[in-house]
């Protein structure tokens, strides 16, 4: 055969071989298909969209950038969850905290909440996943601090917390003689430090990601741990789908540990090397609850349902007029999720 036909028909069978190689290498490392039963393939089919929420205010696990789009960890598992479960999700505008949270309680606009604690009280209203990010609490300095190197330090400090979490009642419940400085947002938080206004900060790890990436926080360091990782985030789904929390619980299951670790290596650095006793000293006790992640404000909560104490007013009464009036509440309309509520608080009572 001549040498110029032989060479490349060599080098095109070279090619398919390596070709075929990659793509069966490619088959072997792909993710095993999520198993779904008929009914959970049935539900998917019958509901096209889901409404996804996410906290805008929670950086780097969900946030709102200069342009408005969000990004994050939970982002990105929510994206390979829409690709393994075939699902498509519709991002609600909204990221503020108290709206999404008080909207996800008391309205259908949202199917999803993409990060939030699992709390008993908040059984009422959704179905949790298990946790799949785990926030640690640091303490954040000046680079040339050298007052404060463990938790205890702060004791007597100005330091920053996040006035809108229950975590801050227990930082000053142990440390009464903290300084508080009140802050709307981890930034704020680290800019607080940054210009001299707050000595500490206690915060989320996730901070690391801004003393990495951002040029404006590059005097500031993780001086110590204050709790590891004690914070988990769940995604809550709306109380009457419990079929979907199943399924995107089959979804979360399905990424390996090996993918998880790529997503959160891309946006939460490396902690430092800090012994881990300061998260916790033996004399002390760890700060967390699980009931002690957010607050709801006061005035964003949702109202007790009105035919909740015409009922137990009623209940005074007579029994005759109390059936009279639940039959009555339950039957007006826009009250889907107070009448699941009213339902669930009576079978529980």
């Amino acid at each position: 055969m001549p040498t110029q036909i032989l060479f490349p028909l060599l080098a095109t069978l070279l090619f398919l071989n390596a070709a075929q190689a990659q793509e069966h290498e490619k088959s072997v490392n792909a993710p095993a298909p999520v198993s779904l039963t008929k009914e959970e393939r049935a539900w998917l089919n019958k509901h096209k969209k889901i409404k996804i929420a996410y906290d805008g205010e929670l950086p780097p696990y969900s946030f709102a950038d200069k342009s408005g789009n969000i990004k994050g960890v939970a982002v990105e598992i929510v994206s390979l969850l829409a690709q393994r479960l075939g699902i498509q999700f519709e991002t609600y505008p909204h990221v503020a905290w108290s709206k999404v949270y008080k909207d996800a309680v008391t309205t259908d606009k949202v199917d999803v909440v993409a990060t939030m604690v699992n709390r008993p009280e908040r059984l009422i209203w959704f179905n949790f996943t298990k946790p799949y990010i785990n926030k640690t609490l640091v303490v954040v300095v000046r680079s040339d601090n050298k007052e404060i190197s463990a938790r205890s330090d702060i004791n007597g400090k100005k330091v920053a917390l996040f006035k809108d979490y229950k975590y801050i009642n227990r930082v000053l419940k142990e440390f009464p003689k903290i300084k508080p400085v009140f802050v709307n947002s981890l930034t704020d938080g680290l800019q607080a430090v940054s210009k001299g206004k707050s000595e500490a900060a206690v915060i989320f790890s996730g901070a690391g990601y801004f003393l990495k990436n951002d040029p404006k926080y590059a005097d500031l360091k993780i001086a110590a741990f204050y709790d590891y990782n004690i914070f988990n985030e769940s995604m809550a789904v709306r109380k009457d789908w419990p079929l979907l929390a199943t399924i995107l619980q089959k979804g979360l299951d399905s990424i390996s540990e090996e993918e998880k670790q790529n997503i959160f290596d891309k946006w939460v650095p490396p902690l430092p090397e800090a012994d881990i006793k300061t998260a916790a000293a033996k004399t002390d006790q760890p700060i967390y609850h699980a009931q002690d992640e957010e607050i709801e404000p006061v005035t964003e909560k949702p109202a007790i349902p009105q035919h909740l104490l015409i009922k137990a007013a009623a209940a005074v009464t007579s029994a005759l007029i109390l059936l009279g009036l639940w039959t009555y509440a339950l039957r007006r309309p826009g009250n889907r999720k107070n009448n699941r509520y009213h339902n669930l608080d009576t079978d529980n009572s």
